[in-house]
């Protein structure tokens, strides 16, 4: 049986809609409570659609199937079949808890790094290692459901295969369109493509459709995705953001992809992922983190604020990482001495 943390607070302290934060922007105990509560989820036992016996994770991450759920990708249901399928998610970690919501991970935080592999992401506090199996953080040794090159547990190749993280520029291009049509892949591949580029980036399961929720990273990067989605709705759109899909075959991808198809395997049709019910009832998002030559701060301890150029908010460079043109950029407590963050630079 799961564990219910919610169960030390009342539900009516619990209110909807909830808000998703950047994962650096949580406090330390609410970073706690997310890691804990997909922890939970994943040593949560029932007995899967076919019998089998699994656990509550695995069960999302078979959801994640392109032959459960052929409009997921490459087309306009990507948008708003991820955001039923991520509700769908937080909302089972709010049965652990009701006080977590689903973090975004922004990854424009690790691309201005000089090595964005140095990103203090990558440590036991956040999402552990990067560089193989993952060993270490709250999510080290999930057996995944999918076998990738060891088998046993997740793994992580981050800046070894292929792609980048997000960049600023990509944000741009993807707020250049004012109707949901331009966010379709077929119309311009600035959102699903940038997004692909991070699967590829971290390498390892994620780097895979079949596999890509085997990592938690997963539903970060797709929350972040979900709000730069939700900023373009109201602030671009010019259109009804709760009724305009496109109409056009070559604009949405394919058949799967139309307005009216069947949102497989959720029981609903795609246009219905365009609801005011998710980001009215649900969930907000909170800002991006900024930061300006007024108020050089992020707001966070594991973020700093870069000054070389515009003004801009940057992950922290873990101990070892690399830290040349962003030698105030180390973590608390460390230093940058030559190229890398350390505690002492008398070694």
């Amino acid at each position: 049986m799961r564990q219910k943390y919610s169960s030390r607070r009342s539900r009516e302290a619990c209110p909807l809609p909830g808000v998703r934060k950047e994962y650096r922007m949580l406090s330390d105990d609410e970073r706690e409570r997310y890691h804990r509560a997909v922890q939970t989820l994943k040593n949560t036992t029932i007995n899967g659609t076919n019998g089998e016996i699994t656990n509550e994770y695995d069960m999302f991450v078979r959801l994640h199937n392109p032959g459960e759920s052929p409009g997921a990708h490459y087309g306009a249901a990507f948008l708003p079949w991820h955001r039923e399928y991520l509700s769908r998610y937080e909302e089972s970690l709010r049965e652990i808890d009701c006080t977590v919501s689903l973090p975004y991970w922004d990854s424009t935080l690790e691309y201005g790094l000089p090595d964005s592999t140095s990103s203090i992401l990558w440590t036991p506090d956040f999402m552990g290692n990067g560089d193989g199996e993952v060993t270490s953080g709250p999510f080290g040794y999930f057996k995944p459901v999918h076998p990738y090159y060891t088998g046993n547990h997740i793994e992580r190749y981050v800046g070894k295969m292929w792609g980048r993280p997000m960049c600023l520029s990509d944000i741009d291009a993807i707020m250049e369109g004012t109707e949901f049509r331009d966010l379709s892949l077929y119309v311009n591949p600035a959102l699903e493509g940038s997004h692909g580029e991070v699967h590829g980036w971290i390498g390892g399961h994620i780097s895979w459709i079949l596999s890509a929720a085997d990592d938690p990273l997963f539903f970060m990067h797709h929350s972040f995705i979900d709000c730069i989605w939700e900023e373009f709705r109201t602030t671009r759109q010019k259109t009804d953001r709760y009724t305009e899909y496109p109409t056009q075959y070559w604009d949405v991808g394919g058949t799967e992809h139309m307005a009216d198809s069947p949102m497989m395997p959720m029981g609903l049709l795609n246009k219905d992922g365009l609801s005011a019910k998710y980001t009215e009832d649900l969930y907000n998002c909170a800002p991006r983190p900024t930061c300006n030559t007024t108020t050089p701060d992020c707001g966070s301890d594991y973020l700093f604020c870069d000054l070389r150029s515009t003004p801009r908010c940057l992950a922290r460079v873990r101990q070892g990482g690399f830290c040349v043109g962003v030698e105030d950029g180390c973590a608390l407590g460390l230093q940058c001495c030559g190229k890398y963050c350390k505690q002492t630079c008398n070694n």
